[in-house]
């Protein structure tokens, strides 16, 4: 048995090779080239907010900090798509990883696999690269982690990198900011030290926060810095719609999501129907879970083809 599953765990990991592979070499749509102008543009000295009017200027950081180590070495803007492919297929792989770390000592290997499988092949938008969208869920997941690090360890250095990637996620998606408040509640259910841990987990969050709008006010006045922003939320449709419009829009992702699940869950009990003559009555439920995993791996190998 033991044999016959690291047979099976070696065929998915030489199946997500070839995945990962065909993301990284054909997944390029314009918004990995609007992520890698922002970061060229940052690198060449325009500034945040006043010479940078795109939406989500301040996720481009991470690409950025990448793109300049690469321009440094060989001097050169060739092939630095196909790098930044690469290094987020790193930093994907390793967030998933670290999942996998910490499901399986809550779980048992196989949920961890799966669970970890999903993770590295379904993302927001299909894009490999540290695109925005990328950037605000793998800086979420590691806070999340990083927390769950702290109540195991109680050590106050990993809720402070909690703080520090939850700053990151925002600058990756400003609207991560809510997450906080998910912060707050959890520390609040499973920590033991509630105000001081929130204190320290707030200070954190507001020390950088403060460094990031000193920064902004270094290079223009709040006037200027409003003026600014204003004129780069007005540039893409979608940042000028209403809160109910968006909550709206929310709702029907969801509802796409729940009508893919649904589908996966009717083939797979049609699969268990099928084989249900095969199957020992008391393992119908385990059979019924297997039989939709495969269907949802057929639906996630045709999205990424």
């Amino acid at each position: 048995m033991g044999k016959s599953l690291s047979k099976k765990k070696i065929v998915y990991i030489v199946l997500i090779v070839v995945a990962l592979f065909s993301m990284v070499i054909s997944n390029v749509s314009f918004d990995a080239e609007y992520q890698l102008a922002m970061a060229y543009r940052m690198i060449k000295g325009d500034s945040l907010i006043t010479q940078m009017w795109e939406p989500h200027q301040t996720s481009a950081f991470v690409n950025a900090i990448f793109m300049k180590l690469y321009l440094a070495v060989f001097g050169t803007t060739t092939g630095i798509v196909l790098y930044m492919q690469i290094v987020g297929l790193f930093m994907r792989v390793g967030v998933s990883l670290l999942f996998y770390h910490v499901i399986r000592k809550v779980s048992e290997e196989n949920v961890a696999f799966a669970v970890a499988i999903v993770y590295l092949l379904v993302s927001p938008k299909d894009l490999m690269l540290p695109e925005f969208s990328n950037l605000q869920v793998w800086f979420t997941t590691l806070m999340l982690l990083v927390l769950l690090a702290y109540f195991d360890s109680g050590k106050k250095v990993y809720l402070c990198l909690s703080a520090f990637c939850l700053c990151m996620g925002v600058l990756s998606y400003p609207s991560v900011i809510i997450i906080y408040f998910g912060a707050v509640w959890i520390l609040g259910k499973y920590g033991k030290r509630f105000v001081p841990d929130v204190l320290l987990f707030t200070g954190v969050c507001a020390v950088i926060g403060i460094g990031f709008c000193v920064y902004l006010l270094w290079n223009a006045d709040i006037e200027t810095i409003m003026k600014c922003l204003s004129c780069a939320l007005a540039v893409e449709p979608s940042h000028t719609v209403s809160a109910t419009d968006k909550v709206l829009a929310h709702l029907l992702n969801i509802g796409k999501v729940l009508g893919t699940l649904l589908v996966v869950a009717v083939m797979g009990s049609v699969v268990v129907f099928v084989t249900r003559k095969t199957t020992l009555q008391k393992k119908q439920v385990e059979h019924f879970l297997v039989c939709g995993w495969y269907v949802l791996m057929v639906f996630v190998a045709l999205n990424i083809l």
